[in-house]
């Protein structure tokens, strides 16, 4: 608990910087603010430094009970979070993660985190709303930059890569205007050209307008080393949607330089980069024409080709509810006229226990349920 009038020379503000410093803080301190002060100066101040509570004197003996209670509880639930993450438990972690944000949406550092567990664990939606919290709660603050507008076009562009080409209408039309919005800025806050030509390349690509992609790509994009961590994903994103895998894989082979140190944003950064490495290594195509192609596969009843299409998208979009219906689907069709593969009897059975787990419609339960007796799965047993 901090006072911010502490003594003449040394107020809360640099008592709290000195203690920081000295590394007397844990990701186990809960850090509280209290002064008879309430100027807007103090608690712009105050805001930006990030706290768990600030408590205005004098106190009042019940509401500073309401308010422990309230901090044990958040807490609690930090306990839980930095359990999960501790033992590499990163989808618990991230569900722990979004209930300690909902109490504090303001906190850019929490959504920092939720950002790179959403990352982690695919949620494309989920990254796009921990970027937009952040640059609209950062708005006017130290912790404004141009680069939270950045990120809230590249989470959105993210989206629109794995929609059809009607869901990604809104999410295109935003970003095309949010682009325009940035290249009129000037000064501190102006964004590089070179960002913007890698933003609008993945707007082509989403469009798909590859060779108009490809060609700004060359004129305007190098893989130079000193572009920061966001710019170079950005960038290893494009090549790979290009179908450029040796420059994709180049960039991503040097970030993880970028990400050096035992913090757990860093933490969470190299669990992602792991991930994309293993991904972009095997995957050859984004999620939304690996759909595309096994839609043309099974038109063609080429069912093999379908459940890898499929397998793949799914690795790639691992909640996706569409598209681990199709594969069950697919498995069906499969199984009418031959044994299950191990690697399908191994699919489906991952596939049924996603399924299982999120919330669905009526007609979506009773489609589900067949699909499973079909492929000789029931609601508890393996592969009959």
């Amino acid at each position: 608990m901090i006072a911010f009038d502490v003594s003449a020379d040394k107020d809360g503000f640099h008592l709290y910087e000195e203690v920081k410093m000295k590394g007397h803080f844990s990701k186990e301190t809960t850090v509280v603010f209290f002064s008879a002060e309430t100027s807007p100066e103090l608690v712009n101040w105050i805001i930006e430094l990030q706290p768990n509570d600030f408590w205005v004197k004098p106190f009042d003996l019940t509401k500073v009970e309401k308010r422990l209670d309230y901090l044990l509880s958040v807490r609690l639930k930090l306990h839980k979070l930095l359990f999960c993450l501790d033992h590499e438990q990163y989808a618990e972690a991230y569900e722990q993660m979004k209930k300690t944000s909902r109490l504090a949406p303001r906190n850019i550092n929490r959504n920092k985190k939720l950002w790179g567990l959403a990352r982690l664990n695919h949620d494309k939606m989920g990254q796009y709303n921990a970027n937009q919290n952040m640059a609209r709660y950062a708005k006017n603050s130290i912790h404004d930059s141009p680069e939270l507008s950045l990120n809230v076009i590249r989470s959105r562009k993210d989206l629109a890569t794995n929609s059809t080409i009607e869901e990604a209408v809104p999410f295109l039309h935003k970003a095309e205007r949010d682009i325009y919005a940035l290249k009129q800025t000037r000064g501190a806050i102006a964004v590089k050209d070179e960002q913007l030509t890698v933003l609008r390349a993945r707007l082509l690509c989403v469009k798909n307008d590859k060779s108009g992609a490809e060609k700004i790509m060359k004129e305007q994009v190098s893989i130079r080393n000193n572009a920061s961590l966001e710019d170079n994903l950005d960038k290893m994103k494009a090549f790979h949607e290009l179908g450029q895998k040796e420059k994709s894989l180049t960039i991503l082979d040097r970030l993880g330089m970028q990400t050096v140190g035992d913090t757990l944003s860093s933490n969470i950064v190299n669990e992602y980069l792991k991930q994309e490495s293993i991904d972009q290594s095997e995957i050859s195509f984004t999620a939304k024409e690996l759909k595309q192609m096994a839609a043309v596969n099974y038109k063609e009843k080429r069912m093999g080709p379908v459940f890898q299409d499929l397998k793949q998208a799914l690795k790639l979009l691992p909640q996706n509810k569409q598209v681990a219906m199709s594969s069950l689907k697919v498995l069906t069709n499969i199984a009418k006229t031959d044994c299950l593969s191990p690697a399908q009897i191994n699919q489906a059975e991952k596939v049924k226990v996603m399924l299982l787990a999120v919330q669905m419609g009526t007609a979506q339960l009773a489609k589900r349920d067949t699909y499973l007796k079909l492929v000789g799965l029931n609601d508890n047993n393996k592969l009959e």
